[in-house]
């Protein structure tokens, strides 16, 4: 398959790796920052557009997740949330052109990763859409039929520098997650881990052998037993990341454990939460 991932794509040297997490100006913002801070030349911006989860107030929540990636050479969009207009009116009160908008990446089939599609097509027709090969035949004629190029992926693709697709996971249900190859490490989006998060991280590490910096988006641990939970934190202890920002469909008493185990290591996500990397 074209484009594998060659890490000698990574961002720049000159990137030093600093996230800081906000609000939108208009409300009261909250500031982490991870490593040295440098003189900005420009951030890489992940935006998320659509949560069940607020982080700013002033934006609609609703059940699925779509991340903005913004400064890393095109504009790409991870999954588009359960409702186009939502997902519209969210990216207006950030600030998010969605019209530019070059890529987006589905993490998997369910409508609530996927059903702000046709809007985005609608504003940026012609673009391609990453899917999971096994993805719905229904899924990729939508695509299609909307305007879009429907791109069935199997093994992680290159985006643009230093940006790719993690290549499809099987499980319950079939999934990719979203990889930035960092100075300093990988920052994950997922989407709901439908095949386990632990899983995806390991297949993430086996693939781009690169220790991981920063995961967040849906852990798919919202119905899991007090022993299952217990089991899950045991077995995401032992992969060394950095960082943690669960949400979606992690589930509150899942999200609370991570904050019992990780502590400080532990980022609150939501819509409207925007993470830069300088």
């Amino acid at each position: 398959m074209k484009n594998q991932p060659s890490l000698r794509n990574g961002f720049s040297p000159l990137f030093s790796f600093l996230i800081v997490l906000f609000a939108a100006s208009h409300s009261a913002s909250q500031t982490a920052v991870l490593g040295k801070t440098t003189a900005s030349r420009g951030a890489l911006k992940l935006s998320i557009l659509y949560d069940n989860h607020p982080a700013d107030p002033a934006l609609k929540t609703g059940w699925g997740f779509a991340c903005l990636i913004e400064g890393a050479g095109k504009t790409i969009l991870f999954d588009t949330g359960g409702d186009g207009a939502v997902l519209l009116s969210n990216a207006e009160i950030l600030g998010a052109d969605l019209s530019k908008v070059e890529a987006v990446v589905l993490s998997h089939n369910h409508g609530d990763h996927n059903g702000g599609i046709d809007e985005i097509l609608g504003l940026a027709p012609g673009i391609p859409v990453y899917v999971p090969e096994s993805a719905y035949l229904s899924l990729r004629d939508g695509i299609e039929a909307a305007g879009g190029s429907a791109v069935k992926v199997r093994k992680p693709v290159r985006l643009c520098e230093g940006v790719f697709t993690g290549g499809e996971i099987r499980g319950p249900v079939n999934e990719q997650c979203l990889v930035l190859n960092t100075e300093k490490g990988l920052v994950v989006v997922t989407g709901c881990s439908h095949p386990g998060i632990d899983r995806m991280l390991q297949a993430v590490k086996s693939r781009f052998k690169r220790p991981i910096r920063l995961v967040f988006g849906g852990f798919h641990m919202l119905q899991q037993s007090e022993t299952d939970l217990n089991g899950m934190m045991d077995k995401l202890s032992e992969l060394d990341v950095e960082r943690w920002g669960p949400t979606h469909c992690t589930g509150d008493a899942a999200i609370q454990r991570f904050h019992d185990r990780f502590g400080g290591r532990v980022e609150k996500m939501g819509a409207g939460r925007i993470i830069e990397i300088e």
